[in-house]
């Protein structure tokens, strides 16, 4: 179904506004209950350490940009390159299994080298990828793109468990539990909002015009915008990096 609402419709716009004022009126209330004595159903006290906070910025923009990149793909697969739904579902399969091969690799690197090497690395290799993507749309065919999305899971592997740890160990422990709360919840929101603006992005591409045609300049985009964002992560990991050396430094 071709959507013509596009990113800049009144019903997207209408919902990401409804969306920032429950976020703030949430935000206040927690904020009300902390004050009053009570306990708050999240404890925002987390993020008055800055190295939390920007791996955690990270952490949500590697969940924006899995989401978005896991609808992009097959949509365009299936939609402009014309491959049935069974192969364009297939292009993440080789990416998802790296994935979960690094799951334990990962962790272990993370204990032998530290924070900085697996996140740095892992946040090279996304954004490598979706400057990869900036080429490949329009030229490359399936196993091109599948090549890249492996490139794309590989740096997701090295960050995103070790993004968690790391933000977790700059906690003082006894709020660490409140802030693997707080991660866990912002992932889901992170991941439902890259999925909900890279279908925007794609529905303002198709209105007006031709089915593949629209989603072929919609993914393009879309792919713009990761890219910023992936480089938006990458400055995150610097930046809370460096936070929590001037921690260490400054005792």
């Amino acid at each position: 179904m071709q959507l013509r609402d596009g990113a800049a419709g009144p019903g997207f716009l209408a919902l990401a506004g409804l969306m920032v004022l429950a976020l703030a009126v949430f935000v206040r209330q927690e904020n009300r209950l902390r004050k009053a004595g009570s306990t708050p159903l999240l404890n925002l006290q987390v993020f008055q350490v800055p190295a939390f906070d920007g791996a955690v910025l990270g952490l949500l923009l590697v969940q924006f940009l899995c989401l978005g990149v896991g609808f992009l793909l097959p949509n365009y697969a299936q939609i402009v390159l014309g491959s049935d739904p069974f192969a364009a579902g297939c292009i993440l399969l080789p990416g998802c299994l790296l994935g979960a091969a690094l799951a334990p690799v990962s962790g272990r690197l993370y204990d032998r080298l530290g924070a900085r090497k697996p996140l740095i690395l892992g946040s090279c290799a996304i954004i490598l990828s979706f400057g990869l993507y900036q080429l490949a749309l329009g030229k490359a065919a399936i196993p091109g793109l599948t090549a890249i999305y492996v490139v794309f899971t590989l740096g997701q592997g090295l960050s995103a468990g070790n993004i968690l740890t790391y933000a977790l160990e700059n906690l003082p422990e006894s709020i660490q539990p409140d802030g693997n709360t707080v991660c866990n919840t912002l992932q889901q929101l992170a991941g439902a909002v890259g999925t909900s603006v890279c279908a925007a992005l794609v529905a303002a591409g198709q209105a007006g015009r031709a089915l593949a045609e629209g989603t072929s300049l919609g993914t393009a985009h879309a792919f713009h915008l990761l890219l910023v964002l992936a480089l938006c992560q990458g400055a995150c990991m610097v930046w809370a990096l460096g936070k929590n050396r001037q921690a260490v430094s400054s005792h």
